[in-house]
C-alpha cells in the first residue's frame, strides 16, 4: 500500500510505495532526491528509528531514505536523517500532522528565493480609560464615526503582549495609523496643507515575563511625516508612519531585541510630539491617531510551552 505523502524544503514530493506485508518495493522520484542530496552534500542515513532495517532498493540511489516499520493496517512515516550528525531533517508529515522540532530556529518562512520569516501585527486599539489634561478629544471623524483627534502633546496608553510565535531576538517596528478630516480639534475648517512637518511619540518600556525581570527604564522614539507635493496631506488618507522599536544593537531611543521575548510585555505611551504643518490660509487640522501597532516576525508556530524554556 502507499504510505504518505512526505516533503523537505525545497524537494519535490514523493511517495513510498509498500506492499502488503510491510516491505518497501518501489520509491518513485529517486533521481530527483539523489541530485538534491549531492546538490546540498547530505548523506542520508539508512534504517529506521526504531533501529530495524526496511528493505530499500538500491539501484541508482546516491542517498538511502529511513523507513519506519509498522503494521499494515497502520500509516508509514517517512523521515530523513543526516549520517554525519545524526540529526533529524525537518519537518516531518505523521499522518495528518507537520511535525517540528521543539526549538526556537525552526518555522514557516515565506519567499522561495530568500526565505524570511513573516510578518504580523501587534494590535493596539486607541482608548481612553480615565480623564485628564492631556487627553486627546473625541471628535466627530466622518458620518457618525468618531476618532481620537490630537492636539500637540496629547497622549493615550496601550499594552503590547508577545506572542508564542514570536521570533526571538527579531527587531520590532511601531507604527502609527492616522489621518486628517480637514478640521482642528474645535471642529473648524482648516486650510489646505502646503507643507511642514507632524512627528508622533511612543514612549515604551520593556518587561520579560515570568518573574524574570523588571520593568527598565523607559525609551522614547519619534518619528516624522513630512507634506511636500509627493507626500500630499489628502483628507481621508489613511497613513502609516513607522519607525524600528527595537534592535540588536540598539541606540539609545530603542529597546534591545536580545532581551525581548515570548510572553514579554512592552508599556507605551503613545502622543502627538509636535507639529509644525502650514496651510494656504486658516486653521491647521489636527490629525486623528486611529491604531498604533508594532510590526513583528512571526514563525508560524507556538512553543512547545507556556512558559520558561519555552522549547525544552
Amino acid at each position: 500500500m502507499a504510505g504518505p505523502n512526505v516533503q523537505t524544503p525545497g524537494v519535490e514530493m514523493f511517495n513510498v510505495i509498500r506492499d502488503d506485508n510491510g516491505n518497501v518495493t518501489d520509491l518513485r522520484m529517486r533521481t530527483e532526491w539523489a541530485t538534491f542530496f549531492a546538490s546540498v552534500g547530505q548523506v542520508i542515513y539508512s534504517g529506521s528509528r526504531a533501529g530495524s532495517t526496511s528493505a530499500l532498493p538500491t539501484s541508482d540511489m546516491l542517498r538511502w531514505v529511513g523507513m519506519q516499520t509498522f503494521d499494515v493496517d497502520e500509516q508509514s512515516p517517512a523521515w530523513l536523517k543526516t549520517a554525519s550528525t545524526n540529526t533529524w531533517i525537518y519537518p516531518q508529515i505523521i499522518g495528518n500532522d507537520l511535525i517540528l522540532p521543539n526549538a526556537q530556529t525552526y518555522g514557516i518562512k515565506v519567499d522561495e528565493d530568500t526565505p524570511v520569516y513573516p510578518w504580523h501585527d501587534l494590535l493596539g486599539a486607541i482608548s481612553i480609560r480615565g480623564v485628564g489634561a492631556s487627553d486627546p478629544s473625541y471628535n466627530v471623524y466622518r458620518g457618525g464615526i468618531r476618532g481620537y483627534q490630537f492636539d500637540a502633546g496629547e497622549e493615550v496608553f496601550i499594552e503590547f503582549h508577545l506572542p508564542h510565535d514570536y521570533v526571538s531576538g527579531s527587531d520590532l517596528y511601531i507604527h502609527f495609523h492616522w489621518s486628517f478630516n480637514g478640521t482642528n480639534t474645535a471642529g473648524v475648517a482648516a486650510g489646505t496643507i502646503n507643507g511642514g512637518t507632524l512627528t508622533w511619540g511612543a514612549e515604551c518600556t520593556y518587561s520579560k515575563g515570568h518573574n524574570q525581570a523588571a520593568f527598565a527604564a523607559p525609551v522614547t522614539r519619534t518619528v516624522d511625516s513630512t507634506f511636500t507635493t509627493d507626500f500630499p496631506a489628502t483628507t481621508y488618507q489613511h497613513i502609516i508612519t513607522e519607525t524600528q522599536l527595537s534592535a540588536a544593537s540598539p541606540a539609545a531611543s530603542q529597546l534591545d531585541s536580545d532581551n525581548i521575548e515570548v510572553d514579554g510585555m512592552i508599556l507605551c505611551r503613545a502622543y502627538l510630539s509636535a507639529t509644525t504643518i502650514t496651510v494656504d490660509s486658516g486653521q491647521v487640522p489636527d490629525p486623528f491617531l486611529h491604531f498604533v501597532d508594532i510590526h513583528y516576525q512571526s514563525t508560524g508556530v507556538g512553543t512547545k510551552n507556556k512558559s520558561p524554556n519555552f522549547w525544552t
